[in-house]
C-alpha cells in the first residue's frame, strides 16, 4: 500500500502567503504567483568574494609604490574579478529568484542561471505548454553496496507538453526525516499544478516504509 503524504495538507489557496523551505532555496505560495528564490545562504560565496575583494583593494592601494609588478598585477584581476561577481550574487541573493509561475500572465518564467550568480537567460514556460507538474525521488534507490540512501532527495518537476522535464526546485533531508521533506515539494508541486490547471503527481513513500520510519521516531 502506498499512502500520499501530501492528502495531510491544507488548501493553498485558502491562505494568503504559505513560505516553504527548500534545498538551497524557498518557495512562496500566494493566490496569484508562486515564486521560488534562493536562500540566504547564498550569500556566502559573494561575502566571500566581497572580503577578498575589499582586502585586496586595501593591500593595492598601500603598497602600490613598493608591490613588485606581478603581485600588484595578481591583486588587480582579483579585484576585477570578484568585485563585479560579488555584486551580482549578493544582488540575487537578496532580490533574484529561480522560477516564477504568474497566474495573471498564464506564464512560468524559469532563470538558467551561470555559476549560481542569477546571470543568463530566462525560459518563458506558458500554461497551455504544462501538462503535468510532478515530484519524483530517489527514497528506494540503493547505493552501489546495496543500502537504501542516507539523504532522500525530491524534485519538483514541470513536465511539458514535447515530454520535456524541467527542474523547479528540490527538498533534501535525511532519511528518517523524507516524509517532511516530500511534505514540501508535494504542496510547491500542488500548488502549480493548480495554478497552471495542469495534472499533478505527487511523490509518495510506501506504506511499509512509512511504518518503519515511524518505528524509529518511537524509539
Amino acid at each position: 500500500m502506498i499512502r500520499d503524504v501530501s492528502k495531510n495538507q491544507n488548501d493553498n489557496s485558502s491562505q494568503e502567503n504559505i513560505s516553504v523551505p527548500l534545498f538551497k532555496s524557498f518557495a512562496t505560495i500566494s493566490a496569484t504567483e508562486v515564486i521560488i528564490r534562493p536562500s540566504r545562504r547564498t550569500l556566502l560565496v559573494p561575502s566571500f568574494q566581497a572580503a577578498i575583494t575589499i582586502a585586496a583593494i586595501i593591500i593595492l592601494i598601500n603598497g602600490l609604490a613598493e608591490l613588485p609588478l606581478w603581485i600588484s598585477m595578481i591583486l588587480l584581476l582579483t579585484i576585477v574579478i570578484f568585485g563585479p561577481t560579488a555584486v551580482l550574487g549578493t544582488v540575487y541573493g537578496i532580490v533574484g529568484s529561480n522560477f516564477v509561475m504568474e497566474k495573471n500572465k498564464g506564464t512560468s518564467r524559469l532563470q538558467q542561471k551561470y555559476l549560481g550568480l542569477g546571470i543568463g537567460t530566462q525560459e518563458m514556460i506558458p500554461f497551455n505548454r504544462i501538462e503535468s507538474v510532478a515530484v519524483q525521488g530517489n527514497f528506494l534507490e540503493e547505493h552501489a553496496s546495496g543500502d537504501l540512501q542516507d539523504i532522500t532527495e525530491w524534485e519538483v518537476f514541470l513536465i511539458k507538453d514535447n515530454g520535456r522535464k524541467i527542474s523547479v526546485c528540490k527538498s533534501n533531508s535525511a532519511r528518517i526525516l523524507a516524509d517532511n521533506s516530500l511534505l514540501k515539494a508535494n504542496m510547491v508541486a500542488k500548488a502549480l499544478a493548480d495554478m497552471s490547471d495542469s495534472k499533478f503527481y505527487p511523490g509518495v513513500i510506501p506504506e511499509w516504509a512509512l511504518e518503519i520510519m515511524n518505528e524509529s521516531e518511537a524509539r
